[in-house]
């Protein structure tokens, strides 16, 4: 009788007598397929491919005209694609590549400004930037970290065939070199040029914040506090900070990839002027002061929303009063409070974080459970 039972394990610690027959004791230029495909052979052993060619997608460059070097790869097992990170001899080439097996992403026609389906088995460009400045010699390790943001959503209406169609959730890229400031980016905002540089009224400073804002591990943390004025509104008949002790107002930023920064500075304790000289006026004349007027600093481009916090006098607990939509990131955000509404409260560890950090240099990293861990760092 044939004994047709394929082994499917490596297995090199039992003694070659106790070894199974679904085990193998040693196994050379194989692999398991753990996808099903059209020829439903997934758990087969298969011979592993020779090296073979591949091509840059349609509409991409080449690695032609510069001298480049390969240092780190990663892979993202839920679409497939490897990416890998490129040294080049010109700064300005240093990059990040992806090989698209599956044909998961996009490809965009400049020439006829329209969106095609991904081609499978091609290189696509993700990301040139002087800002990863990876060592000649080094070794980039790079980790996936999935977030709740959807940048293909944003280009439903020009994207080929079905959004759904599309990963549902982005894919973000953290790498670290050893030498640099670990960093990430957003590898579909990336590809759908959703990180794009500022083109208005802008200095240089400034379009130098936008990139530093994409590409960093961190999420920035807004120095300049929230300051405030306080007005009369005649459509009001009531003044709500009577009885109060007084605001402290403070801030987060909630960035596009969804990241929190930690809070920002805090702002003086706010009293309307008429309540603080209510004693020693002549008049009652409270309703002069029944609006605060808050301005947030402009917070840059990579921030989506901003969220506004209060605490009454110098108490320990903030309370969450608005998330403002940055729709202006070049001008200051006003609000307009009237101490009129029930706000949720804000966790004491969110409070007593004062701000992020990553380390200036990290030799390896790793993501357990989705989170972020950095090893043997300065």
């Amino acid at each position: 009788m044939i004994d047709k039972i394929t082994p499917k394990f490596l297995d090199k610690s039992s003694d070659f007598k106790l070894v199974r027959k679904t085990s193998l004791i040693d196994a050379l230029n194989i692999y398991i397929d753990t996808e099903t495909g059209d020829d439903n052979s997934a758990g087969v052993i298969k011979p592993i491919k020779g090296t073979q060619a591949i091509t840059f997608g349609s509409y991409e460059g080449s690695l032609a005209d510069e001298d480049y070097k390969a240092i780190g790869s990663v892979t993202d097992e839920n679409t497939g694609i490897v990416y890998f990170f490129v040294f080049s001899s010109k700064l300005s080439e240093h990059s990040i590549w992806a090989y698209d097996s599956r044909g998961v992403l996009p490809a965009y026609d400049s020439e006829n400004g329209v969106w095609n389906p991904g081609e499978p088995g091609s290189i696509r460009l993700i990301l040139k930037a002087p800002e990863f400045n990876f060592p000649q010699n080094g070794f980039v390790k790079g980790d996936i970290v999935y977030t709740n943001t959807r940048e293909f959503a944003n280009f439903s209406d020009v994207l080929p065939g079905t959004v759904d169609s599309y990963p549902q959730k982005d894919a973000l890229l953290y790498f670290t070199d050893n030498r640099n400031e670990p960093k990430k980016i957003n590898v579909y905002r990336a590809l759908m040029k959703g990180f794009d540089y500022h083109s208005g009224p802008a200095t240089t400073q400034a379009n130098r914040q936008i990139r530093r804002d994409f590409m960093s591990a961190c999420p920035r943390v807004p120095m300049d506090p929230i300051s405030f004025t306080f007005e009369a509104d005649t459509d009001r008949d009531v003044n709500n900070f009577v009885n109060v002790t007084g605001f402290q107002f403070a801030y987060q930023n909630i960035y596009k990839d969804g990241l929190e920064s930690a809070i920002a500075p805090y702002s003086s304790i706010a009293f309307p002027p008429s309540v603080v000289d209510r004693g020693a006026a002549k008049t009652d004349n409270i309703l002069a002061h029944n609006k605060c007027v808050i301005t947030i600093p402009a917070q840059g481009k990579e921030v989506e929303k901003v969220r506004l916090l209060a605490r009454y006098g110098n108490g320990a607990n903030f309370i969450e009063i608005d998330e403002i939509d940055n729709s202006n990131p070049y001008f200051n955000i006003i609000f307009n409070f009237y101490n009129d509404r029930v706000a949720g409260g804000v966790s004491p560890q969110t409070v007593d974080k004062t701000f992020d950090n990553v380390p200036q240099r990290a030799q390896s990293q790793t993501v357990a459970s989705n989170r972020l861990v950095y090893g043997n760092y300065v």
